[in-house]
């Protein structure tokens, strides 16, 4: 069974995320330049910003409107729909943009589960999960699930780097890396 993280792991999001801001702002948002996982910190920007931000970028229809990192469908292809759980950070008044999002794209996956805690690690614990991977972009919740004994292959960004490597983690580039991890 494999968990599966959505914003940044299935859905591009970021570009599609700073395209927005863009657009609002009038000024450039640049990939390398989201070193932390919080664009509020990262582009400098105040809280009322952000939250129209994300309020305009809900209003829009702009969550149904992302793309699929590429190589995910093909590797996932490979997997009975039951062997994927999804485990995502999106708040859970999302849950309806998500579904649509996830059946438009044909995303196979058995359950869907909108985070409760501050961590991943709690729902993998209150759902009694078994994962022999978890692929995920937050470093955090990788740490936190590897110490739970689940093998973390985390996907390299800009805001994950600087955290190096860690015990029960293993980085890649792209759904190729993993599916050759996986699928061997």
């Amino acid at each position: 069974m494999i968990g599966i993280d959505i914003d940044g792991v299935l859905a591009d999001s970021d570009p599609s995320f700073r395209a927005h801001l863009q657009k609002i702002y009038q000024r450039p948002f640049l990939r390398k330049d989201v070193v932390y996982f919080d664009y509020q910190k990262c582009f400098g920007l105040s809280l009322v910003q952000i939250e129209d931000f994300w309020q305009t970028f809900s209003a829009q229809g702009k969550w149904e409107k992302i793309k699929v990192i590429p190589g995910a469908l093909s590797v996932l292809k490979h997997f009975n729909k039951k062997d994927i759980i999804l485990i995502t950070a999106r708040p859970d008044y999302l849950k309806k943009e998500t579904l649509s999002w996830l059946k438009m794209n044909k995303i196979p996956y058995s359950r869907l589960l909108f985070m409760a805690g501050e961590s991943k690690h709690h729902d993998v614990l209150a759902h009694k999960l078994k994962f022999d991977y978890f692929i995920e972009d937050r470093f955090e919740y990788s740490r936190d699930l590897a110490d739970l004994g689940i093998k973390v292959l985390l996907l390299n960004y800009p805001w994950n780097k600087k955290f190096g490597e860690y015990p029960g983690i293993t980085r890649v580039n792209s759904w190729k890396d993993i599916g050759k991890i996986i699928l061997k």
